[in-house]
């Protein structure tokens, strides 16, 4: 009696293409011939990898369709089957399948986009990590800056491309635009490939960030990453790339390794370097002050800014109905001799505009109907400003930014409107 290791090894040859014979004396014949059987194991596996293959390169089936890609993936079944017990991780040669693939010699960018189309796939299901705090890399000394080992988060990907593959991909996912037109001979892809949180994170970066984040994947050493940026363009900023890297949480551990006996790098290329450092170590700590007041600002309370806004445009409004009703007789002169709305007589319009100042300011501040008053006031600024006072326009265009703010954003918490809201949503069991 076989083992069952062994046992599995023969009949995953025989369902992959090999000799039906090898395995027939290990089925019993009881209703259904071993062939026949055997046939149906192999008809499950190459369905079930075949949509595996679908799934992990949906893009590569949407550029050659469904039929040429079913076709692609049988032929690819053949030739190679899983290795692992992951259908995640099938699929990693299909890539170069595609590009030795005879019926697929005319699309040359396809192999590309299905590249592409695996590294997203491998940043999705790589390893998770815990980035390493910003502060961490600004304490290391400038002395010791060359000999800083970097480890990068374990789903960064580097790829590159003679066809403008990210544009391609971005085209064919759903809800693209499908008139959009591309040359694929038209530009080189080099891209940076991560997860961040739960997400594929797609990014063009130029030579020497390539050349940079290459050499730390080779080695992490950060001497070695410098020189090779360097190499490519001596204004390459190191400081701007880590920080770029720890902001992005793709700096996952670092060390320090053992002081070399001599080192490639020239003394330019390292005073370079170790300035950039100096910077970076310099700024960090600016930036972290920064940050935090900005998050500070930030978390200042809306609501406070709501109210603030209604009671500035509410006191200009009220103190101009005050004005009105103190004099009545000047006031009726004033709409007949120098605001002259039209349409509206002198005295309507008078009234009009004094029971506005007078109602939906003392609405503003409480906060009731608010969104409703602002409507007669806009209407008012819109009047002033085009018919009575055209010339003070910045102060009429200031006035309608407080009130659509109010309009679109609503009073705010520091509101009746807001009280009787949750009131109404709690009596319906919202």
């Amino acid at each position: 009696m076989l083992a069952l290791d062994a046992l599995q090894r023969r009949m995953t040859a025989a369902i992959a293409g090999g000799h039906d014979s090898a395995v027939f004396d290990l089925i019993e014949d009881v209703g259904i011939a071993p062939a026949a059987r055997l046939q149906i194991y192999r008809n499950h596996a190459a369905i079930t990898l075949t949509e595996a293959l679908r799934a992990t390169f949906p893009v590569v089936c949407k550029l050659v369709d469904e039929r040429f890609f079913a076709f692609a993936a049988y032929a690819y079944i053949c030739e190679t089957f899983p290795s692992e017990p992951r259908l995640s991780a099938y699929g990693a040669s299909f890539p170069l399948f595609l590009r030795a693939f005879p019926p697929a010699q005319a699309l040359r960018y396809l192999s590309d986009v299905a590249r592409l189309e695996w590294e997203i796939n491998a940043a999705l299901h790589a390893d998770a990590a815990t980035p390493v705090p910003r502060s961490t890399l600004a304490a290391i000394s400038l002395r010791d800056a060359p000999r800083l080992m970097v480890h990068l988060h374990p789903s960064l990907r580097l790829l590159t491309s003679p066809w403008p593959i990210e544009r391609i991909w971005s085209a064919n996912q759903p809800g693209a635009d499908p008139h959009v037109t591309i040359d694929p001979s038209a530009e080189v892809s080099r891209l940076q490939i991560y997860r961040r949180i739960d997400r594929v994170v797609i990014e063009s970066i130029d030579a020497p960030t390539f050349a940079f984040l290459h050499a730390l994947l080779r080695d992490g050493r950060l001497e070695d990453a410098a020189e090779a940026a360097l190499r490519v363009d001596l204004m390459f900023d190191v400081s701007v790339a880590l920080g770029l890297l720890l902001e992005e949480g793709l700096i996952v551990g670092w060390h320090l390794a053992p002081a070399p006996a001599a080192s490639s790098t020239t003394l330019k290329e390292k005073v370079a370097m170790l300035a950039q450092v100096a910077g970076f170590r310099s700024r960090t700590g600016l930036v972290e002050h920064l940050k935090d007041a900005l998050d500070l600002l930030g978390r200042f309370p809306l609501s406070i800014l709501q109210f603030i806004m209604r009671f500035s445009i509410a006191s200009v409004f009220w103190h101009a109905g005050l004005t009105k009703i103190a004099s009545w007789d000047t006031t009726i002169a004033l709409f007949h001799d120098e605001y002259m709305v039209p349409l509206l007589p002198p005295e309507l319009a008078a009234s009009m505009a004094a029971t506005v100042e007078l109602t939906c300011p003392v609405l503003l501040v409480l906060g009731i109907a608010t969104r409703l008053a602002t409507l007669p006031m806009l209407g008012m600024t819109f009047v002033i400003g085009v018919f009575v006072y055209p010339e003070l326009w910045t102060e009429h265009l200031m006035w309608a930014a407080i009130l659509l703010f109010i309009l679109t954003r609503g009073p705010g918490a520091l509101s009746l409107d807001r009280f009787a809201a949750r009131a109404l949503f709690d009596r319906k069991g919202v």
